[in-house]
């Protein structure tokens, strides 16, 4: 929050997003006292951050159990189709799942859809993120 607040930042805490893996932030809610036990409480500016998460972030990064949590104002982050979106549909033909699991569109009664796009993505403002690295959870 600091680098981004140095980064002259002009909105408010609350619109930035912290987001770190679930595994992170269990860790992070886990954290207890040394003397009593007692959870910890987050400190003044990570309690008026939105926490997301997400499983997209990698928890086997460095030595193989690290991961990255990203810190920023997603309101600066543009994300657009290039060359618009097309969708096809499918009725024939025979498609595997995630679960290789083999469906037969035409006599299983199924349609497969396809969406077919080109995405690109920029930083308005690139000091309004912040990635932290070598996270662990203990």
């Amino acid at each position: 929050v600091e680098k981004i607040l140095t980064a002259n930042y002009a909105g408010e805490l609350e619109d930035l997003s912290w987001i770190a893996h679930p595994r992170d932030w269990a860790t992070y809610d886990g954290l207890t006292s040394s003397g009593d036990d007692q959870p910890l409480m987050p400190t003044p500016w990570a309690s008026r951050l939105r926490r997301l998460a997400t499983t997209a972030l990698s928890i086997t990064e460095g030595g193989g159990a690290e991961s990255s949590m990203i810190i920023g104002d997603f309101s600066e982050l543009l994300i657009g189709t290039l060359g618009g979106i097309r969708f096809q549909t499918f009725d024939i033909g025979t498609l595997t799942d995630s679960s290789d699991v083999s469906h037969n569109m035409l006599t299983d009664y199924k349609r497969a859809l396809r969406l077919v796009t080109r995405v690109d993505s920029v930083v308005l403002q690139p000091g309004v993120f912040c990635k932290l690295t070598g996270v662990t959870a203990t």
